[in-house]
């Protein structure tokens, strides 16, 4: 996991998450049903927490997740993040 870049590593754990904690809702979206910050995300994923921030507003910004005031993480495209970690 090491030889991924934050983007990477970032988007690999949340998959990980939705795997193991992760309920799917009316729309398909996964809902990582346990709080994660970006703190927490950095410790995992060997990165700062400023770098998450970004990685996570790419995220956003692009639709692939969203975050609720819980800091709960919904995965928006789950076969799409999948996806870039393939590449």
């Amino acid at each position: 996991m090491s030889r991924l870049d934050v983007k990477h590593r970032i988007v690999r754990q949340l998959l990980v998450f939705a795997n193991r904690y992760g309920k799917r809702d009316a729309h398909g979206h996964i809902v990582i049903q346990i709080r994660l910050t970006q703190g927490d995300l950095a410790d995992l994923g060997g990165a700062t927490r400023e770098r998450v921030n970004q990685v996570i507003g790419e995220l956003r910004r692009a639709d692939l997740i969203e975050i609720d005031s819980s800091n709960h993480i919904t995965l928006r495209a789950p076969e799409t993040l999948a996806h870039l970690t393939e590449t």
